[in-house]
């Protein structure tokens, strides 16, 4: 549990980062690889967290709230609305869903067996260095090698 914390801290920014590079360099053809494999694991996690569940989740209004967001997103992909194909329609649902899946995987995640103030000042080191990043950009008026 405490990795996935991690990787959301440091990997997903990294992930980006990579992703931009890679279609930088024109490596387009790894593209849909790497693309996915954030939503693999969050998918692999959620599927973790639900399965090792020993006591029944009791809903609140913001969990109504964005269970409500995935299914009117999942109607918009199954009804047939708009000139979009059904595949350009998943591919989209694809990109808007990883957000309701990444927010029931928080709340599915048990808080009380980690300790919180570690990675908020994981948080906070990540956040110091990065701006020392974007001032060695700003600075100069360019980008880092």
């Amino acid at each position: 549990m405490e990795n996935i914390l991690l990787f959301i801290i440091f990997g997903l920014p990294l992930y980006i980062t990579s992703l931009s590079i890679t279609f930088m360099y024109g490596l387009r053809g790894w593209m849909p690889f790497l693309q996915s494999f954030k939503e693999v694991l969050i998918l692999a996690t959620f599927g973790l967290l639900f399965v090792s569940l020993k006591k029944k989740v009791h809903f609140h209004i913001v969990d109504h709230l964005v269970l409500l967001y995935f299914i009117y997103n999942l109607a918009y992909v199954l009804l047939p609305a708009g000139g979009y194909s059904l595949q350009e329609r998943a591919v989209a649902f694809k990109s808007i869903s990883f957000f309701p899946f990444t927010y029931f995987t928080g709340r599915l995640l048990d808080f009380n067996k980690v300790n919180l103030n570690k990675y908020y000042h994981y948080i906070c080191l990540f956040a110091i260095a990065a701006t020392g990043g974007l001032l060695f950009e700003i600075i100069p008026n360019g980008h880092l090698p």
